[in-house]
């Protein structure tokens, strides 16, 4: 059983061509019906720092917001018939978060561009990051590099036996299947770290007729986030899957130090579940 159906967030900027054509080809590559959002915060974001501001801004705002998202909406449309596929269109007057958030359950996979504006929560963390701790699907966080076409061919596998990675693991496993390459990173941070927990984890994708095989790589005093990093380069990855680690409350967002420079330093997808 694969992703029968995509929520694509356009926000946050607008779409932009890479972007849009990364998603709608990994869509179209899972045969996924792709449905696409956009939020207009119908409260400026200056708002919510400045004392008063008068009508005449706030009108100048949300039209500049409108003609935004008639852009975005037409160039999405245009790559989607360029490629002999149709989206369904979503226009929600809220915060991002919230508005992704109404729709999110009818979705099998989400998928949002690295970087987006901060503004598209009220605290400040972004988007990217509070999707992954708000919704219960996973989210492909796709950064402006992604080539269009090759999502998920050399997949990397950032493991440890935790909750958050093992729904990971579970959610890709649709794209594993189709991965041509899968690597199972273990990273060593003491003396008595081995591989076993990776060769359990390749036994188990085995059963799910996911090919794949163990990477252990010793720290070495670098942080781990970096040596995800270093791997992801060296093996050529154009897809990354972990957990997402941390937790929201209130809105406040506390992300894993993993997580957190992962999401900084981005160069392909990452898949993440929380």
């Amino acid at each position: 059983m694969g992703y029968a159906s995509l929520l694509m967030c356009v926000t946050g900027g607008g779409a932009q061509d890479s972007y849009a054509d990364a998603v709608l080809s990994f869509a179209q590559s899972h045969q996924a019906k792709v449905s696409a959002i956009y939020a207009i915060n119908p409260v400026p974001p200056y708002l919510l720092t400045a004392d008063y501001l008068p009508p005449p801004m706030t009108a100048e705002y949300l039209k500049d917001e409108e003609e935004l998202e008639q852009k975005s909406r037409a160039l999405v449309e245009t790559r989607a018939k360029a490629l002999g596929m149709s989206i369904d269109w979503h226009l929600e007057h809220s915060l991002p978060l919230d508005g992704v958030c109404r729709h999110s359950p009818y979705y099998d996979l989400i998928t949002v561009p690295a970087g987006t504006d901060i503004t598209a929560t009220t605290d400040g963390s972004g988007l990217p990051a509070e999707l992954v701790m708000s919704v219960g699907n996973p989210v492909m966080i796709i950064p402006p590099t992604t080539r269009s076409a090759g999502i998920g061919k050399r997949v990397l596998i950032a493991w440890k036996p935790s909750r958050e990675a093992t729904r990971a693991i579970h959610d890709a496993l649709p794209l594993l299947r189709q991965a041509e390459k899968v690597t199972v990173l273990k990273i060593g941070v003491n003396a008595n770290s081995t591989s076993e927990d990776a060769d359990k984890l390749v036994s188990h994708l085995a059963a799910h007729g996911v090919r794949s095989e163990t990477l252990f790589e010793m720290a070495d005093g670098r942080i781990v986030g970096s040596v995800v990093l270093d791997v992801i380069q060296r093996l050529n990855c154009d897809l990354l899957v972990m957990g997402g680690y941390g937790h929201s409350r209130l809105r406040e967002l506390l992300l894993g130090g993993v997580t957190r420079h992962v999401l900084r330093h981005l160069s392909i997808p990452v898949f993440m579940s929380h």
